[in-house]
Parts: structure tokens; sequence; C-alpha cells
């Protein structure tokens, strides 16, 4: 359930909270974004000039931070609260995201989590993307790897020079009633 500025709840299959949990100034939250288990995450600053409550850092569109409706950030879908601002910390968090807008969007350095999390903590970060990052760099290290094994064997001495002694390329290795391959057969 997703509701309006008046009284936002949140909801998700994701760190489900009960329907009536309100969303307090200063909380970060997140919507399911296109992509399959990534979010997209702003922050709730109630109270904006034409009805903006959302400071959230978008792609789409003017690629840059905004301040904009629950509605337009939401897009009528479910929404959680990642971290509920501490109350003392509330108007520092709300001032710092509101710092923020008109802000460029940059993947790597400015991205919806480094805006949220720096109006949360005053540092840049983003979790998706490092994690992103490492399952990438893990997938790098098991292709490096398999091209190591393969270099390897290929390197490795030929069975049948061994045998002969001439290391000429084999067909076949010599099965258990054969001396050495049939190609180099005396």
């Amino acid at each position: 359930m997703t509701a309006g500025p008046e009284s936002p709840t949140s909801s998700s299959t994701k760190d489900p909270l009960p329907e009536t949990a309100v969303v307090a100034p200063g909380d970060m939250i997140a919507v399911p974004a296109w992509v399959p288990g990534v979010e997209h995450v702003g922050t709730y600053v109630p109270d904006g000039p034409e009805g903006e409550n959302v400071v959230h850092n978008t792609k789409h569109g003017p690629r840059r931070v905004i301040w904009e409706t629950w509605e337009r950030f939401s897009g009528g879908g479910p929404v959680r609260i990642v971290r509920a601002a501490p109350p003392q910390e509330r108007p520092a968090i709300m001032a710092r995201a509101l710092t923020q807008v008109g802000q460029p969007y940059r993947l790597f350095r400015n991205n919806c989590e480094h805006t949220a999390w720096y109006a949360q903590t005053g540092v840049r970060q983003s979790p998706q993307l490092q994690r992103a990052g490492q399952a990438v760099a893990a997938f790098a290290l098991a292709v490096v790897e398999s091209l190591a094994r393969g270099v390897a064997e290929a390197a490795k001495p030929h069975p049948c020079f061994a045998v002969t002694g001439r290391g000429l390329p084999c067909k076949r290795i010599a099965g258990p009633f054969e001396s050495h391959c049939w190609q180099h057969r005396r």
C-alpha cells in the first residue's frame, strides 16, 4: 500500500512493515527499480512549496537531484523504509537532502543512493553499486581462472612425448592395451 503525502505509509515484500507504519521526515525510502533486485531510493522531505516531499536523484528526465511528489517518486507502487531517521537528526538530514537539489546524476559518483546516503550520514555511498562491482569482479576472476587452467593444460607436455621422446601431436591417448598412442607405434 502506498499513501499520499498526508500520511505516507510503507509496505513491501522485502522487509515488510505493518500497514500502519508511517514514514517520518528524513527517512530514506525505496521503490523497486525496473531492474530486478535493484531499488531506487530517496529522502522523505515533506512540505515542499508545490507539494513536493521526496528528494531523489534520477537518471530519467532531468538527470539530476529533484524534489518531487510522493506519487511521482513511487509511481503508485510499494515504498519501503530503508533507514528510519533518528528524531534528533531529522532536521540535519532534510537540510543535507535539500542542498543536493539540482546536482547532476552520475552513476559511479552521484546516483540515487549516493544522494540519499549523503543526506542520511554526510557520506556518499552506494551499497547496490558496490555489490554489483563485487559480482562483476567475481565473474572476471572466474573467467581469468578458467583461462589460466586452459593455458596450464596446453603447456603440459604431450603424453606421447614421454613414451617416444618425439613430442609429435596425437589424435588419441593410448588405451589400456596399447604401449602408447596409435600415431607413434613402433
